[in-house]
């Protein structure tokens, strides 16, 4: 793919290249169900997610926000 062969690494490819590539992905499960597709779907919505997660931290800590209490109950 040439996403990786420009990047090699996940945190240098752009979001959204990553965006691309899921819609693509996703298409493919729908068309054929590839197993491999799926795996490597699963691999670019969690990075995706992630990503999600660490920008809306940053974007509380830039505006001064406190980050939101853990909940212990949840961390079973």
């Amino acid at each position: 793919m040439q996403i990786f062969g420009s990047f090699r690494r996940w945190p240098l490819v752009p979001s959204d290249e990553l965006y691309r590539l899921e819609a693509a992905l996703t298409q493919c499960m729908e068309l054929a169900g590839s197993d491999a597709a799926h795996e490597l779907l699963t691999l670019v919505s969690e990075e995706l997610r992630q990503r999600g997660a660490d920008e809306h931290s940053e974007t509380r800590r830039l505006n001064g926000q406190a980050p939101a209490p853990r909940n212990p109950a949840s961390d079973n």
